[in-house]
């Protein structure tokens, strides 16, 4: 590290075993692109998806992930070799959208990076943005983004612990997308999340 400039202070070195389990996940933590072909078992894929967003607070409905005054604006789905399905966080409950491998449609739309076709599972993050417009006008927007920040970071996180690799994705064509993925009419996509075991 250079030199501190005048009115600088050196921080404590970062004591990551205080954080344990967290703090190894966030060390390890990486971009990762290149997948198993193997698939991820349900149970992992339950607990990603709980991670992710689940119902953490039965009573009151609260979830792992924070929400602009609870309103949860966005909608999770799955894309598998099986179909495309939605997750429901309040029954914890996948329901399906559309049967069929879409993952190469889903590549070919995030500008052919080829390895989403490749990933056993892609996590695709959208935003039904009147959930929240409706009490925070404009601004709810920015709230709806920051909230997918966090739903993904909690997939990371999990991904690591669970042993696998997973990479954010922003470049993508919306609508060629969502048309592929055949939720057009179900708000704007605006994260995807390939997930697999590194290789």
């Amino acid at each position: 590290m250079g030199r501190l400039s005048s009115g600088s202070r050196k921080l404590p070195i970062p004591d990551w075993d205080r954080l344990g389990l967290l703090g190894e996940s966030l060390l390890e933590r990486r971009s990762v692109r290149s997948y198993s072909p193997d698939t991820i078992p349900e149970e992992d894929v339950s607990l990603l998806l709980a991670s992710a967003c689940g119902v953490s607070d039965p009573v009151d409905g609260l979830r792992t992930a924070p929400s602009g005054g609870a309103t949860y604006p966005l909608d999770l789905y799955v894309v598998s070799e099986t179909g495309v399905e939605q997750y429901v966080p309040e029954a914890h409950s996948l329901v399906l959208i559309k049967e069929g491998d879409t993952r190469s449609d889903l590549a070919h739309h995030s500008y052919r990076q080829s390895f989403i076709a490749r990933a056993p599972v892609t996590f695709v993050i959208c935003a039904d943005y009147p959930r929240i417009t409706s009490r925070y006008k404009d601004r709810g927007i920015r709230y709806a983004i920051l909230e997918a920040g966090h739903i993904a970071q909690n997939i990371h996180l999990a991904c690591v612990s669970l042993g696998y690799g997973s990479v954010a994705v922003g470049a993508y064509d919306d609508d060629g997308v969502a048309k592929a993925l055949g939720i057009e009419e179900r708000g704007h996509v605006i994260y995807l999340i390939p997930v697999g075991r590194p290789v």
